[in-house]
C-alpha cells in the first residue's frame, strides 16, 4: 500500500492534532513553529523582491525619479513634487533649466529645496527661480533667501576679483592664458552678472609655459593650497595620478582666500589653440580673455565625465549645457567646432550624454549631435545615481590597466616623494588617506554588490574617461 501522497506527484499534507488534544508545552511548541514558518514566509518574500528589483536592473529597468509608472523606453517618469528634504538631484536641475517647471517642492518645503540647492552650490540660480513663482515666498524664508544671496554674490565677486588679478599677473609675464568653465558660463550666459556659486577661477595655460605661470602668481603672492611638497612634486603627481583623469593643474589662493585653478592640460584639448580662439570679455569693468561658447560647452562636457557623472557634481555643468546649447542653436560655425572638436579629444560620448540627459528630463537640448553609442548608459548612470543608488566609481579601475601603470610609473620614477604628494593632495582637499588593504576590501566589497546592469553602466564610463589621455 501506497503511503499518502505517494505516487500523486503531491506532498503529503501535514497531519496535526487540536489544541484540545495538545498538552500546553505541545501548545507552546506548536506556536513557536508557526511563528518560525511565518518569518521564513516573510523572509522568502522580501528575498523575491530584493531579487526581482535586481533582475530589472540587471535587465536595463531602471527606476524613476518618484513613485510613478515605468516608461518602456527607459526615459524617467515625469516626476511629481516632491516634499522631502531628498528632492532629488535631477528634479532640481529640470526646474532651473526649464523656466516652464514648476517648483519640486511646494511651499512649506522649500527651505529644504533651498537647503538642497546650496549643497549643489545653486542656490543664486534656485533664488532666481523662486522669484519666478507663482506662489508668494514666506517673509522668513525670503529674508535668510536675501542674507544668502548677498553672501554668495561677495564671495563669488572676491572670487572672480582674484582671477581677473591672475590674468593680470600671467598677462604682465607674457604668459598667454585664458579663462573657462565657471568664468566662461558668466561671460557668455550670464552676460558679466556672477549669478552663480564660486569656488574658484579656472585658469587655461599652455603645458609650456606651466612652470613659469606658476612662478609668476607664486612671485605675486599666490600660494600653493598644497602644503609640504613642492610645485614640480605636486605636477608630477597629477600627471600620473588616475583620479586626474587627463588633468593637470595647480591651485593656488591669493590673500583673500581666492583660489585659481591654474590648468596646463586637460583632456585631449589643444590648448594652445584653445587660447588662441579666445574672445575678450568684458568682467567687472574690464576685458580678460574667455574662452569662446563652443569650447565652453566641451569643458563642461569633460569636467562632467571626469567627475564620474556624480549628479552633486554636475548638475552646475548640466545647467551650463543647457545655456551653451540654447546659445549655439542658431550657431552653424560654433556648431561645427563642437563637432569637429569633440571627434578629436574623445569627447562625443559625454557630450551626447549631457544632450540625453536634458532631453530626458524635458529641457531643451540638442538636436545638432550626432549620437554616441556609450551616450545613453552614462546619462543612465547619472540617472542612477540621481535616484539615490551610488556606485563605487573605483570600480572604473577594473576595466583598464593605465590606472594601475600610471601609478605604477609614478612610483618608479619618484618614489617617496610620489606618495608624500599624494597625502598632501588628499589632506588638503579633506579626504582620508586609506591602508592599501583598507581599499582592496572596500573594493572588493562593492563589487559583490554591483548587478550587472551597473556593471555595464560603470564600464561605459571607463571606457569614456580611457579617452581622456
Amino acid at each position: 500500500m501506497e503511503e499518502p501522497g505517494q505516487g500523486t506527484g503531491r506532498r503529503p499534507a501535514r497531519v496535526t492534532s487540536t489544541s484540545a488534544e495538545q498538552s500546553p508545552p505541545q501548545q507552546r511548541e506548536e506556536g513557536r513553529l508557526r511563528q518560525q514558518r511565518r518569518r521564513r514566509r516573510t523572509a522568502t518574500r522580501a528575498a523575491g523582491s530584493g531579487l526581482r528589483k535586481r533582475w530589472r536592473l540587471a535587465t536595463g529597468v531602471r527606476y524613476g525619479l518618484a513613485s510613478g509608472p515605468l516608461d518602456p523606453c527607459g526615459r524617467p517618469p515625469v516626476h511629481e513634487p516632491a516634499s522631502s528634504s531628498r528632492i532629488p538631484p535631477a528634479a532640481i536641475l529640470r526646474w532651473l533649466a526649464d523656466p516652464e517647471a514648476a517648483a519640486p517642492a511646494p511651499p512649506e518645503a522649500w527651505t529644504a529645496l533651498l537647503s538642497r540647492c546650496h549643497t549643489f552650490r545653486l542656490l543664486p540660480q534656485a533664488a532666481l527661480r523662486l522669484a519666478d513663482e507663482p506662489k508668494p515666498i514666506p517673509p522668513l524664508l525670503t529674508s535668510q533667501l536675501s542674507r544668502c544671496r548677498v553672501a554668495s554674490f561677495s564671495r563669488s565677486a572676491a572670487v572672480l576679483r582674484g582671477g581677473l588679478r591672475a590674468l593680470d599677473v600671467l598677462s604682465t609675464a607674457a604668459i598667454p592664458a585664458a579663462g573657462f568653465k565657471g568664468i566662461a558660463a558668466i561671460a557668455w550666459l550670464q552676460h558679466g552678472r556672477a549669478e552663480r556659486t564660486m569656488a574658484d577661477i579656472d585658469l587655461l595655460v599652455e603645458a609650456r609655459d606651466a612652470e613659469a605661470a606658476g612662478l609668476a602668481l607664486t612671485a605675486a603672492g599666490f600660494t600653493t593650497k598644497v602644503q609640504g611638497v613642492s610645485a614640480a612634486s605636486l605636477r608630477t603627481f597629477t600627471s600620473t595620478s588616475p583620479g586626474s583623469a587627463g588633468n593637470e593643474s595647480l591651485t593656488l589662493r591669493d590673500d583673500a582666500g581666492a583660489e585659481i585653478d591654474l590648468h596646463w592640460k586637460v583632456g585631449r584639448m589643444e590648448l594652445d589653440q584653445v587660447i588662441g580662439a579666445a574672445r575678450p570679455a568684458r568682467l567687472l569693468n574690464r576685458e580678460v580673455p574667455i574662452v569662446r561658447p563652443a569650447h565652453a560647452l566641451l569643458f563642461s562636457a569633460l569636467h562632467a565625465l571626469r567627475n564620474d557623472f556624480l549628479p552633486e557634481v554636475v548638475l552646475r555643468d548640466l545647467l551650463d549645457a543647457a545655456g551653451w546649447f540654447s546659445l549655439l542653436a542658431e550657431d552653424p560655425q560654433e556648431q561645427q567646432i563642437v563637432r569637429r572638436t569633440a571627434a578629436f579629444t574623445g569627447l562625443e560620448a559625454p557630450l551626447a550624454a549631457m544632450a540625453c540627459i536634458l532631453n530626458d528630463l524635458e529641457v531643451q537640448g540638442s538636436q545638432w549631435l550626432a549620437p554616441a553609442w556609450s551616450a545613453r548608459a552614462l546619462a543612465d548612470l547619472f540617472h542612477t545615481q540621481s535616484d539615490g543608488l551610488m556606485l563605487n566609481r573605483d570600480l572604473t579601475y577594473l576595466f583598464s590597466l593605465r590606472p594601475l601603470l600610471q601609478i605604477l610609473g609614478g612610483l618608479s620614477s619618484h618614489g617617496p616623494a610620489y606618495l608624500a604628494a599624494m597625502r598632501a593632495t588628499e589632506a588638503a582637499y579633506g579626504q582620508t588617506s586609506l591602508p592599501l588593504r583598507t581599499r582592496l576590501r572596500k573594493l572588493l566589497g562593492a563589487a559583490s554588490r554591483t548587478s550587472l546592469r551597473q556593471w555595464s553602466l560603470l564600464r561605459a564610463l571607463a571606457t569614456a574617461k580611457d579617452q581622456l589621455n
